[in-house]
């Protein structure tokens, strides 16, 4: 049963209720991205310049998208035409957790069925249409889609605007994408190629976010998850490492990291973390004990109304080996 309430920003009301994001980020082995020049419709695939190629592929094969997250990307670059298609693959590698690789290719209408169905069956290395083969770039993915929610445009697109203009020693490209996931806790932002989920970052802190240069723990409560793990107890639990490591974690070689089930009052997991320095020195293990806490509402802004109820977490334990 919904519930209409004041009319109010789902990005504020989040706010007001101290609502935490973590434990909240989707879990995708792909993500594709496809070059869809602006504007987009609420459904990034009905919109007007969405190839309708992969349009119609995409709806006879769904068993294709398993595991795979569609956007859309505004590419603003030479490739937006009506014959060649610029297109994004971040894929997870598997059975590790190590970064997401990226693989940039150019098609054009004639090969762009052929190209689709090699990268959704993980057929990409090597492909005749992959260009920039050489990616070490650090790609911050962000909504700004306004027509599936107005908290992604208002909010999400000046903090695109302000990464353009941020001066940092390093490359960092700042890409505007379809709908993520999530949009109360806009600006909502996919670190790749560590696969990340950040949220909430102002134009006051986006630079620090960046650059690193504050502690980790003053983003705590921007951080909603590793899209590589597939629950939210573990995701809870990977940030007290991260908590304990700061940002020296992002480079720390992830041994294990498993869900134990515990038998107690609290109905609590025990998860179990194992990992040591990227030159395989120095093994560290610590157990998180995460349980599960209150529902929160989320507001739909576009009905104004409450439809679902966000999953809390609370750690109850952490014990360091």
């Amino acid at each position: 049963m919904s519930k209409i309430v004041n009319k109010n920003l789902c990005s504020n009301y989040s706010l007001n209720i101290n609502e935490s994001p973590i434990g909240s980020a989707s879990n995708f082995d792909k993500y594709l991205l496809i070059g869809v020049p602006t504007p987009w419709k609420s459904e990034i695939t009905e919109s007007e310049k969405f190839p309708k190629k992969i349009k119609a592929l995409l709806q006879e094969n769904p068993n294709l998208l398993k595991s795979t997250k569609i956007l859309g990307f505004n590419t603003e670059t030479k490739y937006d035409d009506v014959n060649k298609i610029h297109i994004i693959l971040f894929a997870k590698p598997k059975g590790n957790f190590e970064n997401f690789s990226k693989f940039e290719f150019v098609s054009n209408q004639k090969n762009l069925e052929e190209l689709i169905l090699h990268l959704l069956n993980s057929n990409y290395k090597n492909h005749p249409s992959e260009i920039n083969q050489n990616n070490n770039s650090r790609d911050l993915l962000i909504c700004i889609h306004g027509a599936r929610d107005t908290c992604c445009a208002s909010i999400g697109y000046p903090i695109y605007e302000k990464i353009l203009t941020s001066k940092q020693p390093f490359k960092v490209n700042a890409i505007q994408v379809s709908h993520i996931g999530g949009h109360r806790f806009a600006p909502n932002i996919i670190d790749m190629p560590d696969g990340r989920n950040w949220v909430k970052l102002s134009k006051d802190s986006i630079d620090s976010f960046i650059s690193q240069k504050k502690p980790f723990n003053s983003f705590t409560e921007n951080y909603r998850g590793w899209t590589i793990l597939k629950n939210g107890f573990e995701q809870v639990a990977e940030r007290e490492a991260f908590s304990i490591e700061g940002w020296d974690w992002i480079h720390k070689k992830i041994l294990s990291i498993q869900t134990l089930e515990t038998k107690n009052l609290l109905n609590s997991k025990l998860i179990e973390i194992k990992y040591c320095n990227s030159d395989g020195t120095k093994n560290k293990k610590i157990h998180v004990e995460v349980k599960k806490a209150e529902k929160l509402p989320v507001l739909k802004c576009t009905k104004n109304e409450i439809t679902e109820y966000s999953q809390q977490y609370e750690v109850i334990k952490v014990t360091r080996n």
